[in-house]
């Protein structure tokens, strides 16, 4: 019941949007009672950063096809891809609006970041040992580098993230991350 009221959830983001979204209609398209979801989940924000969160986990891995550019430019293309599909749209949609400062909502994004610092890390220590990066870098430090011009794109300008943007944001990323301008504690 959990998974089909979080995946109705984002149907619904996605169909109305985050001002419009109610609880008793994500119960609806679920078949459950709005108590059902209540009970586990007081109001949309934290219903929504459930799921944004679960899905984040499940759908952003990073590749490890032995070189790290690629690598980098494909996990940012398809990041970049999935918040321009129909999931994805309503999400920065959210983020622009004032329901980024509610409380689900920003401890979401936090776990977000967590959640893709530890995969990252895993990535980048593999690409240590093969020699495409240097010792220390934080992963942290890489991802803000990588998808700033991706959110300033699709959140801010409300222009296009194309594939040479994603090549551009991930070479230069890259180019500083090999000359130690990410390295941790520095």
């Amino acid at each position: 019941m959990e998974q089909a009221v979080l995946a109705g959830a984002l149907e619904e983001l996605a169909e109305v949007g985050y001002a419009q979204l109610r609880m008793e209609q994500v119960a609806a398209r679920v078949g459950v009672h709005k108590t059902t979801v209540y009970r586990r989940w007081p109001d949309k924000a934290a219903l929504l950063s459930e799921a944004v969160l679960q899905l984040a986990v499940e759908e952003f891995a990073i590749p490890d096809t032995g070189d790290i550019d690629a690598d980098v430019r494909s996990a940012l293309a398809s990041r970049t891809g999935w918040l321009t599909g129909a999931y994805g749209r309503p999400l920065l949609r959210m983020l622009g609006s004032d329901a980024a400062q509610l409380p689900a909502v920003r401890e979401a994004i936090a776990d977000i970041m967590a959640t893709r610092h530890d995969a990252i890390q895993v990535r980048l220590d593999s690409a240590t040992a093969a020699g495409q990066l240097p010792q220390r870098v934080d992963a942290t430090l890489l991802l803000k580098s990588l998808i700033a011009p991706m959110y300033l794109h699709l959140l801010v300008l409300d222009e296009p993230f194309a594939p040479a943007d994603v090549n551009r944001a991930a070479a230069a990323t890259l180019a500083a991350s090999r000359v130690g301008l990410f390295n941790r504690g520095e």
